[in-house]
């Protein structure tokens, strides 16, 4: 997939990338503080939340909801807010 010029081409490959995850409605990244980890989710979608090894794609793991929201803390830690709570990630 060739990225075209202009504000849309990385848009494009993104989506047409993460299409291939099964994630439904809009999607989320975060990346962790030393770029190595990226977590995907489509906020309140039961597509769920992977998160993927930055150089390689590999899935490092997955939960069965997406969250709400997720950060990446300092210390590289995934913070995941849900309905009613907010937990950590293993």
């Amino acid at each position: 997939l060739g990225i075209s010029h202009g504000p849309e081409g990385l848009r494009t490959a993104w989506e047409v990338g993460l299409g291939a995850l099964g994630l439904g409605g809009r999607v989320e990244l975060r990346v962790s503080p030393r770029g190595d980890r990226v977590a995907v989710f489509a906020p309140g979608d039961r597509g769920g939340l992977r998160v993927l090894d930055a150089r390689t794609g590999r899935e490092l793991a997955r939960t069965r909801e997406a969250p709400l929201d997720a950060a990446f803390g300092v210390g590289g830690r995934l913070f995941l807010l849900g309905e009613r709570e907010l937990r950590v990630a293993r």
